[in-house]
């Protein structure tokens, strides 16, 4: 009995020694723009150490797939950079094209009408273009395209909650790159997706 009590004690006071509030920040060296992985509080403490960690690091590998990095790994020589990518019209230019960007999103899944918030976060590289959504319903993916003069060809969306499911459409890119605007479709748990959505630069 006592050697149970002792392992279990010992287990404790591991648990305890963990980071009782995982969280790693990533900066994007070419837009500058951060982020910041943190574990949810679950039901045992001690799963907050272990389970927590590891999504954490998760959700970090996910972001360093799309050119970010972790803060302490940050070289002191990785500054932000703002590229310019030419437009379609002929003389115009578009903003590159990382960063945030907010708006609307509207449409219908099945049969029933939404109207929701839309954030994206995204990275533009020799223009391909790779990124981040999540509304404030709570669904959240990846998406990718390439720019292609003043549209984004090539859209996909893939989303991972509250189930997956992957969608195409087209987006074209407005205000010298201040503005997303945009149409998908696709079919999720919930029956049929058709929306469209405005998002401007954060």
């Amino acid at each position: 009995m006592q050697y149970v009590i002792a392992f279990v004690l010992l287990v404790l006071a591991s648990a305890c020694s963990l980071n009782p509030h995982p969280m790693i920040i990533l900066v994007n060296p070419t837009s500058g723009q951060s982020v910041t992985c943190r574990a949810e509080a679950p039901r045992f403490f001690w799963a907050w150490g272990i389970g927590g960690e590891v999504a954490v690091e998760r959700c970090a590998k996910q972001y360093e797939n799309l050119g970010f990095v972790k803060s302490d790994d940050l070289k002191p020589e990785q500054r932000p950079v703002s590229p310019v990518l030419r437009g379609s019209a002929p003389g115009s230019e578009l903003r590159g094209l990382n960063g945030t960007f907010s708006g609307v999103l509207q449409g219908s899944v099945g049969s029933q009408p939404f109207s929701l918030r839309i954030t994206f976060t995204v990275a533009e590289s020799d223009g391909y273009v790779v990124g981040t959504f999540a509304t404030n319903a709570g669904a959240s993916g990846t998406l990718t395209g390439k720019l292609d003069g003043a549209r984004i060809a090539g859209f996909r969306a893939r989303q991972v909650r509250p189930c997956v499911a992957d969608f195409t459409g087209a987006v074209t890119v407005e205000d010298d790159g201040r503005v997303l605007r945009g149409t998908y479709s696709g079919d999720d748990c919930a029956g049929p997706v058709v929306a469209t959505f405005a998002a401007s630069r954060q």
